[in-house]
């Protein structure tokens, strides 16, 4: 079923959950490998770019043009700081985009086996490092890139700290921003791992986004909602806090890749793939590939 309705996304966040928590010893493992792996990386990366920097510009500039920042905040030091940003965080943040897409690759593992293993997902890292990295480049730069500008167009306004409607729109922005782009996305890397490029990755899941609103729309807003949920509850109730971070972060994050995984494959599938009954499981194994 490729439309949407309040069954169809319950099915499909049972059927994600349950193989999240059937597969949550081989996800915990693969997950800690790889985060691992990726803040290696990112030492190395920040290694690479601060040390030649240090060494052309000096530690007192650096120092003083951040000082001189937080003091006299104008436009153009907002663009300074946000070209900053921008050179720093790309690369920085590139090994941990290609550890969420590797998890990706798991859930397909999954949703087309019904199981997977912990070194599945150095698989992934490795085979689609450079696809999954652009990936997350092109995530960074279309759902976070126009909050930041936004950000530093309000301070430039108020002169400083945000208040009062400056921060009301910026907030308002950001989550109508943030939700709808990362939306048109969520298909961008089970469109990477079913063996397109970037480009064609983005231009499936902008695609699957228009065609099939309700249902990648609905699939996405569910998990939205389940992770605010969790991370209420890390907040309001302290004594399970801890159980509801792990939860978030170790079956939450499983499920939704497992979930859109699976809508992914179900949208863009043959027209023998169906959908059977929660009982029987997700019917979707594909001779072939997609």
């Amino acid at each position: 079923m490729k439309n949407s309705s309040f069954e169809t996304l319950l099915q499909d966040l049972k059927i994600s959950f349950r193989f999240a928590s059937k597969n949550v010893i081989s996800y915990v493992l693969a997950m800690i490998g790889v985060l691992i792996v990726a803040g290696i990386l990112m030492a190395i990366v920040a290694a690479a770019i601060m040390v030649p920097v240090i060494l052309a510009w000096g530690i007192e500039p650096m120092t003083q043009f951040f000082v001189s920042l937080g003091q006299n905040w104008s436009t153009l030091q907002g663009a300074a700081l946000f070209g900053w940003v921008m050179f720093l965080a790309i690369p920085l943040l590139g090994p941990f985009f290609v550890a969420l897409g590797a998890l990706f690759g798991m859930a397909r593992e999954i949703v087309e086996s019904d199981g997977t293993t912990a070194e599945g997902v150095f698989v992934w890292y490795r085979k689609k490092f450079l696809s999954l990295a652009g990936g997350g480049v092109v995530l960074f730069l279309v759902c976070v890139m126009p909050i930041a500008l936004m950000s530093i167009w309000a301070l430039t306004v108020t002169g400083g700290w945000m208040l009062g409607l400056p921060m009301a729109a910026t907030a308002a922005f950001a989550v109508v921003w943030f939700v709808m782009t990362t939306g048109m996305l969520s298909m961008l890397f089970p469109g990477i791992i079913d063996g397109l490029s970037v480009l064609g990755a983005v231009k499936q899941s902008v695609r699957l986004s228009r065609h099939y609103f309700d249902r990648v729309f609905g699939t996405w807003l569910s998990y939205i909602a389940v992770f605010i949920l969790l991370s209420a509850l890390t907040v309001v109730l302290i004594p399970i806090g801890v159980i509801a971070s792990l939860a978030l972060v170790f079956l939450g994050l499983p499920a939704m890749t497992i979930g859109l995984t699976r809508v992914y494959l179900i949208l863009t599938g043959n027209p023998e793939a169906t959908e059977t009954t929660e009982d029987e499981g997700p019917d979707v194994r594909f001779v072939g590939g997609v």
